[in-house]
C-alpha cells in the first residue's frame, strides 16, 4: 500500500510545506481526501487480491499434514520460483522494476489448507508484488492469477519433493499437486489417471462380455428354432405316409387281388 500512498502523500507534502498556514476549511479537505485515498486503495487492493487467487489441490495430503514446517516451506518455495519466472517475465508479472519475492508475499486465506474428497487438501492463496515494482502504482497489487498458475505449473514436481521432505509425516502425506485452478495437473502416468481409467477399463470389458453372451444366447435360441421346425417337417411326412397307407392291406396285396379275379 505505501507504493500507491507514497506518490499521493509526496503532493500533500508539498502543500503542507507551501502553506505553513493552512485554514480550516483546507485542512477539512486534506482530511476528506486522506479518507477518500485511503479507502479507495483499500478497495482496490481487496479487488485485486479476490481476483487473482489462485487454488492448488495436493493429492494424498489431508490438512492435518500442513503442519507449520510445510506451510513456511510452501511460502519460501513458491516466493523463490516467484522471484525465477518473474526475473525472465516483468511484464507477465505486471513488474515494471524486478525484485524478489519473500515468503511474506505470499498470502494464504484463513481456514486454508481444507481437506477435500476425504485425501485431499486445497490451498486457497494469492502471491503479492513487491513494494515499489508494480508497472502502474495505482491498480496493481498481486501477481496475475494467471502468472501463479503458469509458476505452479513449470514447479509442480519440485514443489512436491520440496513440501514432502519438510513434512514430519512425509510417508503418509504425498502433497502431489493435482490440480491447479480447477484443471487437472497429473501426468498420464500418475494414479489418479489410472483411478480414472481403471473403472472405464473394466465397464468396457463388462459391456463386451454381455455383447458376447447375448450372442450365444441369441444363437442358441436359434439353433432351438432351427431343431424344432425340423422335428415338425419330419412329424409332417410321418403323418402324410401315414395317411397313405391303406387299413386293410398295401397297395400292392389289393391290385393282386383284382388281377387274380380277373383271370378266373
Amino acid at each position: 500500500m505505501y507504493k500507491v500512498l507514497r506518490p499521493r502523500l509526496y503532493r500533500i507534502s508539498l502543500l503542507l510545506r507551501h502553506n505553513t498556514e493552512v485554514p480550516h476549511c483546507s485542512m477539512n479537505k486534506i482530511l476528506v481526501f486522506l479518507f477518500c485515498l485511503v479507502h479507495g486503495i483499500t478497495g482496490d487492493f481487496q479487488s485485486d487480491s479476490q481476483a487473482n487467487q489462485l487454488n492448488v489441490e495436493f493429492q494424498y495430503a489431508k490438512s492435518e499434514g500442513w503442519n507449520s514446517a510445510v506451510v513456511e516451506k510452501f511460502r519460501q518455495v513458491l516466493a523463490t520460483y516467484s522471484s525465477e519466472y518473474c526475473g525472465q517475465n516483468t511484464s507477465d508479472c505486471n513488474m515494471g522494476t524486478f525484485d524478489n519475492f519473500t515468503e511474506s508475499d505470499v498470502k494464504i486465506l484463513p481456514k486454508y489448507p481444507k481437506t477435500v474428497k476425504s485425501t485431499d487438501s486445497v490451498l486457497l492463496f494469492y502471491v503479492m508484488l513487491p513494494k515499489n515494482t508494480s508497472l502502474d502504482t495505482n491498480s496493481y497489487f498481486v501477481l496475475p492469477k494467471q502468472t501463479v498458475v503458469d509458476i505452479v505449473g513449470q514447479n509442480r514436481a519440485q514443489l512436491t519433493s520440496e513440501l514432502q521432505s519438510s513434512s514430519e509425516l512425509r510417508h503418509a502425506f504425498a502433497f502431489r499437486v493435482s490440480y491447479i485452478n480447477n484443471v487437472l495437473a497429473l501426468d498420464p502416468d500418475d494414479d489418479t489417471l489410472n483411478i480414472i481409467i481403471t473403472p472405464i477399463a473394466f465397464g468396457v470389458v463388462l459391456l463386451m462380455i454381455l455383447i458376447v453372451i447375448s450372442l450365444e444366447f441369441s444363437r442358441s435360441k436359434q439353433r432351438k428354432r432351427e431343431v424344432k421346425l425340423i422335428q415338425e417337417e419330419k412329424l409332417r411326412q410321418r403323418e402324410i405316409s401315414e395317411h397313405s397307407v391303406p387299413k386293410n392291406g398295401s397297395p400292392f396285396q389289393s391290385g393282386s387281388s383284382s388281377v387274380l379275379q380277373q383271370t378266373v
